[in-house]
């Protein structure tokens, strides 16, 4: 049987940054500086892990939101992922932000589509993000949507141009529901390793910066974390290249980035513990890959869907 290819929709009011979003997840920064706004509909096929999706970006101009409905069969059917984007630093006009996304919904739910939704609350930037005040607004904002989503499945996250890896992440995460089973699969592999390692977290990365899979001990854990991996990234992206582990270490936690080949898939994973008594054990210990013969599977068909 022919392999479906995923339709995910990128959709927010004009200036929310949906472009740079996509450009910056493609690691085109040098398209970054001419950017103009997306006109009308722009759809383009991309691939991750040699698996194919299709992305349509829809712009987000008074001129073209309302065409969108017109033809919203097109439009809104069949989508498997929706991607919101919300420009935080745009207040006085959250109202139609709101207003635009759940009509948007309204269309979904008339012709029974029921996608993974990712709301991205968008330029969340590093002078913003440990904010008292935008913390505030945020929890305001997502009981504002999560009241206009019942009935989907919806994950909020913060993100920045500036910072890389909130974009990667917040992708990662939904390329990986898109596939349940393969993800279930290599998260019970995780929670293994992790055990075996001792290790508070465990991240697969592959060499296209995708999250292919990963394990947090608790949310202290994954916060810890996902607060250094732009670093991380930018540090072991070499690792790859070199086949060979980065360590970084410091009084009190340990990270250590290990290339890793299976099949035709290079990857890295990252392991973190905060406990000096694990150091050596992780730095030392090698996982024998062999022993598990189904996760080159796994990771063959870790997006398709039949």
């Amino acid at each position: 049987m022919d392999q479906l290819i995923d339709k995910i929709l990128f959709s927010g009011i004009d200036n929310a940054g949906k472009s740079s979003i996509i450009y910056t997840i493609k690691n085109q920064y040098h398209f970054m500086s001419g950017l103009k706004p997306t006109t009308g509909i722009k759809r383009k096929n991309y691939k991750v892990l040699d698996i194919e999706f299709i992305l349509w970006d829809l712009g987000g101009q008074e001129a073209y939101r309302d065409s969108y409905f017109e033809r919203e069969e097109l439009v809104f059917s069949d989508v498997a992922l929706f991607m919101y984007v919300l420009d935080i630093q745009d207040e006085e006009r959250f109202d139609l932000a709101l207003s635009y996304y759940n009509k948007i919904l309204n269309s979904m739910k008339k012709l029974k589509t029921n996608p993974i939704i990712i709301i991205l609350f968008h330029k969340t930037d590093p002078d913003l993000k440990y904010d008292e005040k935008t913390k505030i607004f945020l929890d305001d904002l997502r009981k504002r949507f999560e009241k206009i989503s019942k009935g989907f499945d919806v994950t909020f996250f913060e993100t920045s141009v500036f910072l890389k890896w909130s974009l990667i992440n917040a992708f990662s995460y939904g390329l990986r529901k898109l596939s349940d089973k393969s993800a279930a699969d290599l998260m019970k592999y995780l929670k293994e390793w992790a055990k075996i390692l001792g290790t508070k977290s465990l991240i697969l990365i592959n060499d296209q910066d995708i999250v292919v899979g990963e394990y947090f001990k608790d949310k202290s854990s994954y916060l810890e974390i996902n607060e250094k991996m732009e670093n991380i990234v930018s540090i072991a992206k070499d690792s790859i290249k070199t086949n060979k582990p980065t360590i970084i270490r410091s009084a009190n936690t340990l990270i250590s980035t290990d290339p890793i080949k299976i099949g035709d898939h290079n990857l890295l994973l990252v392991k973190y513990t905060d406990d000096p008594k694990k150091f050596e054990d992780i730095v030392s210990y090698t996982i024998d890959f062999e022993k598990y013969p189904d996760l080159e599977t796994i990771l063959n068909g870790y997006f398709k869907n039949y």
